[in-house]
């Protein structure tokens, strides 16, 4: 997560602040390579993230009490 904060490509134009960390947590929590990626593995993806990642409810929950 550390290393997505500071190094990811997509973040380099945003300063360091609490949307560059919860864009940092969401590119960790939706792009990590699965196990077994079965055909639909994307829609399903699509669908968890929409309904809500519970790392990223967490993320943007600690920095809206901050």
């Amino acid at each position: 997560m550390k290393l997505l904060y500071f190094d990811a490509p997509d973040l380099q134009h945003v300063g360091k602040n609490a949307y560059r960390f919860v864009n940092a947590v969401s590119d960790f929590a939706t792009h990590a390579k699965p196990l077994r990626e079965r055909k639909n593995y994307r829609e399903n993806l699509f669908a968890r993230t929409v309904d809500g990642n519970a790392m990223i409810d967490k993320a943007y929950q600690l920095v809206s009490n901050a």
